[in-house]
């Protein structure tokens, strides 16, 4: 009697546990988030200045913002281009003829995410990779809508990678789950065409506790929100766990959705646009192409940076993958101007196949591609032409 009585206590107890605790950190006690369908975030929810960090700022505070914005801060310490490494300047955008994100009404927003089914067209649900149940690991998926796995020809994946964490406080939607709320794939497609995958980024392998990184990659704290930057200085940033989780991912995407392992484009915005090269190129015959929005492996000095071999090591990262057709763009000349002049001047590759121009808009934000511009009609037309050669 004795103990039917304990084991009826603990299990009460359990439940009561589950049920009361917040619903953002249930999806801890599993390997996949929360039952049921996840609402997408409000896109302006991390750039409005109730959440002051750096990397979530607006570069401009209305429609006629500042010509020219300063180099972000990170941890209180100022990001320094290759530039300033080399005591020229700071760098400084140049933001003329450009507007904030909210003067541009957004067209198209990506569907919920699904938790509770398997993948079936037009649906974005979250799945895990084989071999990975046993983590805390997860990614998203989406099958376009016409999709038909019987079709003779493959279809084409776009691999996207998030951005990092918008800070400590910020929405809950960006805190358990801020590595499946990404825009750029939807963007160019609106779910037609491709498969969508979104890959997060690994902690360093904690067994069981191994988790989508919310801060850069592989580090111990990654996915812990506990401060601007969780990852410390004793982190070694390996790419190890995330690079196994994308090639479990991607293979098995390519073999059950009959996916095409010749035409997968990698992309992302901010930490993922850094990662496209930074860990893309550690994967050099695996893609079609690159898409980076906001932010590049090399032009600037980021944290990991010291980890992955400095510049020499952004360098040559750059020639593993400088004859990959490239489309970079990003807020004022970022991405047309700084990144494209390191990638002639400084790392010196062929860049005969990279295309570069401004969103044309101020703020650092991946929703940009949620609203009508030149840029995002460019990229869906420079992707349709790179997958027809």
């Amino acid at each position: 009697k004795m103990a039917n009585h304990t084991c009826c206590t603990l299990l009460f107890m359990f439940v009561v546990y589950v049920i009361t605790i917040p619903s953002y950190v249930q999806p801890l006690l599993h390997h996949i988030p929360v039952s049921g369908k996840l609402k997408p975030p409000v896109p302006e929810a991390c750039h409005t200045s109730k959440y002051p960090y750096p990397m979530c700022q607006p570069a401009c505070s209305g429609e006629e913002g500042p010509p020219c914005v300063n180099t972000y801060s990170y941890n209180s310490n100022i990001i320094q281009s290759s530039t300033h490494a080399m005591k020229l300047p700071r760098l400084c955008l140049n933001c003329t003829g450009t507007v904030c994100t909210t003067s541009v009404a957004q067209d198209t927003q990506p569907p919920d995410t699904e938790t509770d089914t398997r993948p079936t067209p037009g649906h974005r649900v979250v799945d895990v990779a084989p071999g990975w149940a046993h983590t805390r690991v997860f990614h998203t998926i989406l099958l376009p809508k016409e999709y038909n796995i019987s079709r003779n020809q493959p279809w084409p994946i776009l691999v996207e990678l998030p951005g990092n964490l918008c800070g400590p406080g910020g929405p809950k939607h960006m805190n358990d789950r801020g590595s499946i709320w990404t825009s750029q794939g939807w963007g160019i497609a609106e779910g037609s065409k491709y498969i969508w995958v979104t890959l997060p980024f690994v902690t360093s392998y904690k067994g069981t506790k191994t988790e989508n990184a919310l801060y850069w990659w592989g580090c111990q704290n990654g996915g812990v929100v506990n401060g601007p930057n969780p990852c410390t200085a004793n982190d070694t940033y390996t790419t190890n766990t995330t690079i196994e989780y994308m090639k479990a991912a991607l293979l098995h995407i390519i073999e059950e959705y009959n996916g095409d392992k010749h035409n997968m484009i990698l992309l992302g915005h901010s930490r993922g646009a850094i990662a496209s090269q930074a860990i893309g190129a550690l994967l050099p015959t695996w893609w079609r192409g690159f898409v980076a929005a906001s932010h590049y492996d090399g032009s600037e000095i980021w944290p990991y940076s010291s980890h992955m071999g400095g510049s020499p090591g952004a360098i040559a990262r750059a020639k593993a993958i400088e004859n990959v057709p490239k489309f970079l763009t990003g807020e004022c000349d970022l991405m047309s101007n700084i990144t494209f002049s390191w990638l002639r001047d400084v790392a010196k590759v062929n860049t005969s196949s990279v295309f570069a121009m401004s969103t044309m808009f101020r703020d650092h934000t991946g929703f940009w591609i949620l609203r009508p511009s030149a840029a995002r009609t460019r990229l869906r037309t420079w992707i349709q032409s790179l997958l027809a050669t």
